[in-house]
């Protein structure tokens, strides 16, 4: 009993992608795609960051209006109004007589 045989398909002198370090199939040694990606990496790296600023921003202002204790919501139509407040703008009484 003999062993298959593997055939290992494998290119002497082969450039080597400096992305992925695979054999590369394209002239300049780098696969478009790993290119592409690469170039993107920064692009992707800033957005990032501004998401992460406008998220913080967001919880900020969200935690400020949920600590503010002079400010009361209409169940009508959701407007923000004082605490002393009898009648929303559509239409709504707070306190009945």
């Amino acid at each position: 009993m003999s062993k298959p045989r593997v055939h290992m398909a494998t290119r002497r002198g082969g450039v080597i992608c400096p992305v992925c370090g695979q054999n590369s199939y394209s002239l300049g040694g780098v696969h478009p795609q790993c290119s592409v990606e690469s170039a993107d990496a920064k692009r992707k790296q800033q957005l990032r960051s501004k998401k992460q600023v406008a998220a913080k921003r967001k919880s900020k202002a969200a935690e400020a209006e949920s600590r503010a204790w002079n400010v009361k919501k209409c169940p009508k139509c959701s407007a923000k109004l004082h605490i002393r407040t009898k009648n929303c703008g559509c239409g709504f009484k707070f306190f009945a007589t």
